[in-house]
């Protein structure tokens, strides 16, 4: 008896495990597919970004950008000091206008293709206000700066320059989507050369959907590589580095469905020992049972019955401690999924199908054999 309650509790700790285990990595790679698809204001596809270094001789910079402009597989170029989902963005305090409120913005420098390369939307584009020399305010930034039509005579200082709003753009993802978007301002470049002299930044190259990615990177290269003769080319594609923001989840996600594919296997391991082991101590009670008419399926039906519990209690603690982790994981990212009623139904559902499987296969073929040897052998 203490054996046999004893097989009972290792076996349900060991389906709480499982249901645990599969139900966090449902969630995990819920959240990584909701990351990968979210829409994050920006069009990252077919752009491929090159890291630019200060460059005291950057006087042909505007002719490499337009050289690299006019190859056929390029739609365009544009430059910023801000390498998209690598960092590097600049952070000013200024004051909001018609107040002493200070603010702190996060901000880069831009040409004015960089908007339309990127496909960010405008809010609003105020059309009095030229572009270059001027400011683009995302929407976080113009609620902060309470920007208006009204307000557009005044000016913003950041740092040692001012400038005017020249248009309000949608919020969009200018790092890892753990992080919620701040409010960004881009000061638009009059000379993006005097620019790259001094802090150096990335280029990004759109490519049209066509293009031969190989040949058009070996031309980009060729033509950086006569700028910047000395330093390295290094590029990146910003649909990879946005996806590799998440590389850590990803690993949680292998390892986790690693671990569950064990856990479920060893409990349905002990559960087929422990199944095995009751059912040779039965071997006569089915065979009495079968003489006085029970089918195969209701000796079946009647074993399954007895082992719910075990399924009942292991999703009874898994559960709720599996729901209450994942939902402290998901907090430390600003845009998440909830963690609904399908994550725990699935795990159930499948470390369900597991146990009752074993069962229902190992007891079927024990209930089917001839009740005349299986008293025999028991006589």
């Amino acid at each position: 008896g203490k054996n046999s309650f004893t097989q009972k509790m290792f076996t349900t700790f060991q389906f709480m495990v499982s249901i645990a285990l599969l139900l966090a990595t449902l969630v995990i790679i819920d959240q990584l597919k909701f990351l990968k698809t979210q829409e994050i204001g920006i069009n990252k596809d077919q752009v491929l970004a090159i890291n630019l270094s200060p460059n005291e001789e950057a006087l042909g910079f505007e002719y490499m950008k337009n050289e690299i402009r006019r190859q056929p597989d390029v739609v365009d170029v544009a430059v910023s000091s801000l390498s998209l989902f690598k960092g590097g963005y600049s952070i000013y305090f200024t004051t909001i206008p018609g107040t002493d409120e200070q603010l702190s913005l996060s901000h880069m420098n831009v040409d004015d293709h960089f908007i339309d390369l990127m496909d960010i939307e405008y809010v609003t584009r105020f059309d009095e206000v030229q572009l270059k020399g001027n400011l683009i305010a995302n929407e976080s930034a113009a609620e902060k700066l309470q920007v208006s039509e009204d307000s557009l005579a005044k000016e913003i200082s950041l740092g040692m320059s001012k400038g005017f709003i020249a248009g309000v753009t949608h919020d969009f993802n200018y790092t890892s989507l753990k992080n919620k978007v701040e409010p960004m301002v881009m000061s638009v470049l009059d000379d993006t050369t005097r620019s790259m002299i001094t802090y150096g930044g990335a280029m990004y190259v759109k490519l049209g959907k066509g293009a031969d990615v190989k040949e058009a990177l070996a031309s980009v290269k060729e033509e950086v590589s006569k700028f910047q003769p000395d330093a390295p080319f290094e590029y990146y594609f910003l649909d990879e580095a946005f996806n590799n923001l998440y590389k850590s989840e990803e690993r949680m996600a292998t390892l986790l469905s690693g671990f569950t594919f064990l856990a479920i296997l060893i409990a349905g391991m002990g559960l087929l020992g422990m199944i095995t082991f009751t059912l040779e101590r039965r071997v006569r009670e089915f065979g009495i049972r079968k003489v006085l008419g029970a089918s195969e399926a209701r000796i079946t039906w009647m074993v399954m019955g007895e082992y719910l519990l075990i399924f009942v209690l292991s999703a009874l603690f898994a559960v709720p401690l599996a729901w209450w982790a994942m939902c402290e994981w998901l907090t430390s990212f600003s845009y998440r999924i909830d963690v609904g009623m399908v994550h725990p139904l699935l795990a159930v559902t499948i470390t369900l199908f597991v146990g009752i499987s074993t069962i229902a296969l190992r007891t079927w073929h024990a209930s089917r054999a001839n009740p005349a040897e299986s008293l025999r052998v028991e006589a």
